[in-house]
């Protein structure tokens, strides 16, 4: 058995639905079973199995989420420049390194859950 998406995971997603804007765009992470996917809001970059499959060239967006998501020196510019609106990330994200530190100094915290993070970035 594989549990796509977990209780917190739908809970989340319902919170996301009723509490953001219908256009907001989220800085997350890129797999497939993203909470944001049951929100019904967009992922700057989405799952790369699924851009690579339509012909879709992501690597510059891949590179420019890694960014942001490590906090460097251009992350802020970047989630200006791309009228990002939010941040979805996971606590102790495995396969992605995440400043946490930017986050939590930059960015206004507008839900927490055990092993989530939602930011307001604008």
């Amino acid at each position: 058995n594989y549990l796509l998406y977990s209780n917190e995971e739908i809970s989340l997603a319902k919170w996301i639905s009723e509490n953001t804007e219908k256009n907001a765009v989220f800085l997350s992470d890129a797999r497939h079973n993203n909470a944001l996917t049951l929100a019904g809001r967009s992922n700057y970059l989405g799952y790369a199995g699924w851009l690579w499959t339509h012909g879709i060239v992501w690597q510059p967006r891949e590179a420019q989420v890694k960014a942001m998501l490590e906090g460097r020196e251009n992350a802020v510019s970047l989630i200006k420049e791309n009228n990002l609106s939010y941040a979805l990330v996971q606590k102790n994200f495995w396969s992605q390194k995440i400043d946490y530190e930017f986050f939590e100094k930059s960015f206004a915290k507008v839900r927490e859950t055990q092993n989530y993070l939602v930011y307001k970035l604008k």
